[in-house]
C-alpha cells in the first residue's frame, strides 16, 4: 500500500460487477485508490508484469478457469502482493481452495459492502507487510547463520529440526558417510524438516568438547536447551585449532627436548673437555717440574705424545662443535670441485690409522670402481667419512673390522661404512642422530664422546644435497650409507647459497 494512494488491481470478466465494486470502493472513507481493471486471468498476469500493485481483488471464476493458478502466478511475478477472491455463490470447500492456494481473504459478492471491503483490504495489506517483514527478517537470519563459521541448528520438542544452516548440514552429511545405517537422504536439504536428530545421529545428543571423525575433521558439539523441549545446536569446525594446537604442543617438545639434550652436553662437555685438559696439564706439570729427572728423560717422549694425543682429542671436539654451530648459522663455506672419491676415502683412514691401530680394528676401504669421481666439497665428504667411521671403530671390538665401501650412483656415489659393532636399536638410532643428544645417557659412560659424529656427518650430508641413513641391530653393528649427488662446479659457496629442506634420516 502506497502512502499517498492505494492501487489496487480488479480481476473481473462481469462489468457490472467491476462497477459495483469500483462504487464501494469509492465509498470508504480517506481511502485514495487507484483501480486498473482486468477483463481475464491473462490480462491480470499481463498488468502484474508491467505495474506495481498493492492489492489483486480477483472473481474466483472466469470462463472455464478458476483463480487458483492466477495465485499461483501472482508468487511467481510479484509475492508480496496480496490476492482476494470475489464470488458469486457460497461454496466451503471453493473457500478452503483459495485459501491454501495462497488467497489472503475470500468475499462473496452478494455479501460485499463497502465496510467489508474496506476491512478485507486493509487487513489483506497489513498481512501482506507482515509476512513480508517475516520473510525478510527470516532471509536476513538465514543469511547470518550461513554465514556463521559454525553448522547451527535447532529442534523441537520431538526432535525435529525447525531450522538450520549450510554448515550443519555438511556436519550431518559428513555424520551420514561415517554411519551407513542412516539413510542418504535425510542427509539432503529437503527432507531434514523430517529427520529426527536424536534418533538419527546418536552424536548430536549431548554436548562433546571434541568429536572427531575418521576423515580427520574435529568438532566442537554444544546442545543448549530453550525450553518446551527444543534446543539449539552448534558444531564448530575446530580441526584447524586442534592441529594448531598439536603443532605447538610437538613445538615445546621439541624445545624442551632441545633444552634437555643441550644440559646434558654442558654435562658431557664439561666431562670430555676436562679429561684432557687434566692430563695436558698433569704432564705439562711434569715435565716443567722435571719429575723423572732434567729435561732428556726418555719418559719424557711419552709425556709429550700424552700432551699431543689429548690435545688432538680436545682439538677434534672443539672443530666438531664449531662446524655444527657454523652450519645451524648458515655460515659454513663449501668448495665444490671434482675430486676422486678413493682420494676422500683415503684421507679419512689416514686420519683414523692411529685409532683403529690403537683400538685393534682394521679398516678396508673397497672402491666398485677405482676411477669413481664425483663433483661436491672434498673437505667436507672427508669429514663426513671420518666422522663415521670414527663411531665405527670406537664401538666395534678389538680384533675386527671396519668396512669402508664407495659405489657410483646415477648422479653420484654411495659410501658405506659397515661394522660388527655393538649396534643400536631404532629407539637410540633416532637419539644418535639429534644433535648434543648420546645413545648411552649415563655419566659414566663405557665409550667416551661428545656425541657429534653423526649429527655433524648428518648436517654435512643435508648441506651436500645427500641423504644419510643407518641401518642397524643390537649386538650385529651398523652400516651407516651416505648418499651424494653431484653438484654444480660454482667454486665457493655459503651454506646460506646450499640451503636445502631438512631430509628425512631412514633408520
Amino acid at each position: 500500500m502506497n502512502d499517498t494512494c492505494t492501487t489496487i488491481l480488479l480481476v473481473e470478466d462481469d462489468e457490472d460487477d467491476f462497477l459495483l465494486a469500483s462504487e464501494f470502493l469509492s465509498e470508504i472513507e480517506d481511502f485514495e485508490h487507484r483501480v486498473e481493471w482486468a477483463t481475464t486471468f491473462d490480462a491480470g498476469v499481463v498488468a502484474l508484469r508491467q505495474h506495481t500493485f498493492d492489492i489483486c481483488l480477483v472473481d474466483f471464476r472466469i470462463g472455464g478457469l478458476t483463480g487458483i493458478e492466477f495465485v499461483e502466478q501472482v508468487k511467481e511475478i510479484a509475492n508480496h502482493v496480496p490476492v482476494v477472491f470475489l464470488t458469486g455463490m457460497g461454496d466451503r470447500q471453493m473457500d478452503i481452495a483459495a485459501m491454501e492456494a495462497g488467497a489472503y481473504d475470500f468475499l462473496q459478492k452478494s455479501e460485499l459492502t463497502a465496510a467489508t471491503l474496506d476491512r478485507t483490504i486493509r487487513y489483506a495489506i497489513n498481512q501482506a507487510r507482515g509476512r513480508r517483514f517475516l520473510m525478510e527478517r527470516t532471509a536476513l537470519l538465514q543469511a547470518t547463520l550461513d554465514n556463521t563459521g559454525a553448522g547451527i541448528a535447532a529442534i523441537d520438542a520431538s526432535g525435529r529440526l525447525v531450522t538450520w544452516n549450510d554448515r550443519f548440514v555438511e556436519v550431518l552429511d559428513r555424520l551420514v558417510r561415517e554411519a551407513g545405517s542412516v539413510v542418504p537422504e535425510q542427509s539432503a536439504d529437503t527432507h531434514l524438516g523430517d529427520v529426527i536428530i536424536d534418533e538419527s545421529f546418536p552424536q548430536l545428543r549431548e554436548s562433546c568438547d571434541e568429536y572427531a571423525c575418521r576423515d580427520g575433521m574435529i568438532y566442537s558439539i554444544g546442545r543448549n536447551d530453550i525450553g518446551e523441549g527444543g534446543a539449539v545446536i552448534v558444531c564448530h569446525d575446530i580441526t584447524q585449532q586442534k592441529q594448531t594446537e598439536r603443532a605447538l604442543r610437538d613445538a615445546k617438545q621439541h624445545a624442551e627436548a632441545a633444552n634437555r639434550a643441550k644440559s646434558a652436553l654442558i654435562a658431557n662437555m664439561s666431562h670430555e673437555l676436562r679429561t684432557p685438559l687434566n692430563a695436558i696439564i698433569g704432564f705439562a706439570d711434569l715435565i716443567v717440574g722435571q719429575a723423572q729427572g732434567p729435561i732428556g728423560c726418555a719418559d719424557y717422549e711419552g709425556y709429550v705424545g700424552f700432551i699431543r694425543d689429548s690435545g688432538n682429542n680436545l682439538l677434534s671436539i672443539i672443530n666438531a662443535t664449531i662446524d655444527l654451530a657454523r652450519i645451524e648459522a648458515n655460515e659454513y663455506t663449501l668448495d665444490v670441485d671434482g675430486f676422486a672419491v678413493s682420494e676422500a676415502l683415503a684421507t679419512s683412514a689416514r686420519e683414523m690409522e692411529q685409532e683403529s691401530v690403537e683400538a685393534e680394528i682394521a679398516i678396508d676401504v673397497v672402491l666398485d670402481d677405482d676411477s669413481l669421481s664425483i663433483s661436491s666439497d672434498a673437505a667436507a665428504v672427508t669429514k663426513i667419512v671420518t666422522q663415521i667411521l670414527s663411531n665405527a671403530i670406537k664401538f666395534s671390538q678389538a680384533g675386527s673390522s671396519v668396512l669402508v665401501r664407495a659405489a657410483g650412483t646415477a648422479n653420484g656415489a654411495a659410501i658405506e661404512v659397515s661394522d660388527k659393532g655393538i649396534g643400536m636399536e631404532a629407539a637410540e638410532v633416532d637419539r644418535a642422530l639429534v644433535p648434543f643428544a648420546q645413545v648411552d645417557q649415563q655419566f659414566a659412560r663405557n665409550y667416551e664422546g661428545a656425541g657429534l659424529g653423526l649429527p655433524l656427518a648428518r648436517s654435512l650430508v643435508h648441506l651436500l644435497d645427500g641423504d644419510l641413513s643407518v641401518r642397524s641391530a643390537k649386538g650385529q653393528g651398523t652400516t651407516v650409507r651416505v648418499e651424494l649427488p653431484n653438484l654444480p662446479q660454482t667454486g665457493q659457496a655459503s651454506a646460506i647459497d646450499r640451503l636445502q629442506p631438512a631430509r628425512r634420516i631412514s633408520a
